[in-house]
């Protein structure tokens, strides 16, 4: 199967599915504004699944099949060419990375596939070492704000690691600490709530560095799983 005959394979699958209503009600959950199909994720998970079990992929196919499809910006394209390449996640490979810059660059524009994103596929390139942290130097300048929300997201693969080295990404993260957009600052809060779970000695007085300079939704996020006593600390 080629890459232009598995989209529209893809695409073909969401006309059939589509459902208009659900779509519109889709729109409130993206200030962006949603361009899909609103079919739900479990029918999404179940055709990527079946797709998947019935056609020998490869690497290199798949990733330009992703080209075709990210540019049309269509929201469950996006997710079942993400689901699709993460099954092939033991053959990433530093390139793979280089493939999600030009998503950002040409289609993503939206929390959700920012998240999946992350989870689906940059998460595997951390945890098997493919990639170091400095990658995501330029991303944290981005223009998308979507990328720049993408690094913390991504690091919370890091908070699952035995050996992780927390002073080194809270200091690769501190530029970040003063972005204004609001899907920065809920990607910079939830990592940091979770690194407090973990490492609340460490990441307190983080936090007591930036809670003055730091946007409200950040320290909202931040300080969500904190028992109020300690909360009360950081007003």
């Amino acid at each position: 199967m080629t890459p232009e005959e598995l989209f529209q394979n893809i695409r073909s699958f969401c006309i059939a599915n589509q459902d208009a209503e659900r779509a519109l009600k889709q729109n409130r959950f993206f200030t962006e504004g949603y361009d899909g199909y609103g079919i739900p994720a479990k029918e999404i998970d179940q055709f990527s699944r079946q797709l998947f079990k019935s056609t020998e992929f490869d690497l290199k196919q798949l990733i330009k099949t992703a080209r075709l499809i990210v540019v049309e910006n269509k929201f469950e394209e996006i997710q079942i060419i993400t689901i699709l390449l993460n099954r092939l996640k033991k053959q990433f490979r530093a390139g793979t990375f280089a493939e999600i810059e030009f998503w950002f660059e040409n289609g993503i524009h939206n929390w959700a596939h920012t998240d999946l994103i992350c989870s689906r596929i940059i998460t595997p390139l951390l945890t098997q070492q493919k990639i170091p942290l400095e990658y995501f130097s330029c991303w944290r300048e981005s223009l998308n704000k979507f990328q720049k929300r993408a690094v913390p997201v991504s690091f919370l693969a890091y908070l699952k690691q035995d050996d992780i080295d927390l002073d080194r990404i809270l200091s690769f993260l501190e530029p970040m600490m003063i972005e204004m957009d609001k899907p920065v600052q809920q990607g910079m809060g939830w990592f940091l709530r979770d690194a407090w779970v973990k490492f609340p000695e460490e990441v307190e007085p983080f936090l007591h560095k930036w809670k003055n300079k730091s946007g409200r939704i950040l320290m909202q996020y931040a300080l969500e799983k904190m028992p109020k006593e300690d909360k009360a600390a950081f007003r």
